[in-house]
Parts: structure tokens; sequence; C-alpha cells
């Protein structure tokens, strides 16, 4: 029965830090490692555990209650060097005096099932065209800041862009050319600002930045920078060439 499953069936002696007593063969579809492998060691399964995951999970072996199911994800290591998302299931059974005797539960692979989650949420937060954060995800972290001001006193800049003669390109020579520029023109800038601060476009030519705790010296060095950036650029497009 244990073999038949799709989850991989284990046990362990209770308590964090206590090696794996038994896990079902199958354990080799899903990381890549022989039961007998991950028994021989006992802290085998330990190093596979995701660095950021490692302490929650203990976390978990040692808070978990006897008849109570517990359910947690995290990642483990496959010999092929991907990370796989496991959805771990368990309980910890106890005797007839209350002891701890042992702790059973069962793995399923959910790693595909998290990508999409992934991929969903950078949707949900991200422009489609460019890859830079959308006008929700800016206008969310705007929000932050701006209570920051209030709380701390901190001092953020806004910047907003539009691009003159975009649509002149877009008429001229079509909706695909506009799109590459824009696609181009969100690289140039994406340089020029801090990797902490926020790049979005916020529709159509419209992109707004939003450089927190800045001084307003640093932006308007930012500023003129990437106005200057847009200045020199040259759009190619059909042998003719754009200046925006």
């Amino acid at each position: 029965v244990v073999s038949a499953s799709p989850a991989v069936i284990y046990s362990r002696s209770p308590g964090p830090g206590m090696p794996v007593t038994f896990i079902s063969s199958n354990v080799y579809e899903l990381l890549g490692y022989r039961a007998d492998e991950l028994l021989a060691d006992g802290h085998l399964l330990d190093r596979l555990t995701h660095p950021d995951d490692r302490l929650h999970r203990e976390r978990d072996l040692d808070c978990t209650v006897a008849h109570h199911q517990t359910n947690r994800t995290y990642r483990l290591h496959h010999r092929d060097g991907s990370w796989r998302w496991i959805r771990d299931t368990m309980r910890l059974v106890c005797d007839a005096g209350g002891q701890p005797v042992e702790l059973v539960g069962s793995w399923l692979d959910n790693t595909e099932a998290q990508l999409l989650a992934e991929q969903l949420t950078h949707q949900a937060s991200h422009d489609a065209l460019t890859g830079l954060a959308n006008r929700r995800a800016f206008e969310q972290r705007l929000q932050r800041a701006l209570e920051s001001t209030r709380d701390q006193s901190a001092e953020h800049a806004l910047f907003y862009l539009d691009l003159d003669q975009f649509k002149v390109i877009n008429d001229t020579c079509g909706h695909l050319a506009g799109d590459d520029l824009l696609r181009q023109i969100a690289r140039v800038l994406q340089i020029r600002v801090r990797k902490q601060d926020i790049l979005a476009r916020l529709g159509g030519d419209e992109f707004g930045v939003l450089m927190e705790y800045c001084p307003l010296h640093d932006a308007l060095r930012v500023a003129n920078s990437l106005c200057q950036a847009v200045n020199d650029f040259r759009f190619a497009w059909g042998g003719k060439t754009f200046r925006l």
C-alpha cells in the first residue's frame, strides 16, 4: 500500500534533529536519492532542506501536537540540483501515557502548484510588456511611503515620466514598434535607479519612480540622469531612427 501511494511516507523519532527511521522507496522519484541513502546518513535530509526553510521546519517538528495533523510547505534539494517544493503532512503519535513515540508524515510534490502561485503573484504586480512593476504595485508602495513620512518623518522622492513623441512612433511604425520601444526604454531607465527603488509602468507611455529614503539633491541628480538618458536614446525601426 505504501509503495502504491503517490506520497512519500516517512517516520522519525519525535523532536527536532532526530533521524528518519523509515522512508518509502518512492522518495527516489521525488528527490533522486534512494531510501537507504537517506536512512544511512542521519543528517542528509537536513542538509537537503533549503537554508531559508530549515529554522521553521525544525520549529514545526518541535511543536507538533499529538493526534493533530500539521501541514507545512518547504523546499528540498533534488539530486539534479533543482529545488522541489514539498507539502509535508505530519502527526505525532503518543503512547497510552501521552509520551511521544513517533512522528509520522507524508510528502507530496507541490512544486508545480507553488511555481504557478508565484507566477500568478508576479503577474498581479508586474507589467506584462516591460516586466516592470505595474500601477497597482506602485500605488501600494507609494501608500507605504506616505505612511512612513507621517510616522518617521522620512524623505522620499516621486518621479512621473511621460514620453514625448511616443504616439508619433506608434502611429508611424505600428504597435509592435511601440511595444519594442517601451521595452527598450524600460531597460534604459532601470539601470539608472537604485536597486531598492521601484520603477513602474503606470500605463501607456507613462512611468513612475519612487526613491525611498532619498534626499532631494540625490533625487534631482537621478532625475536629470533619467531625462538625459531618454534624450540620448535613439530608436531604430524599419530604416527610420527616432528620438524621444
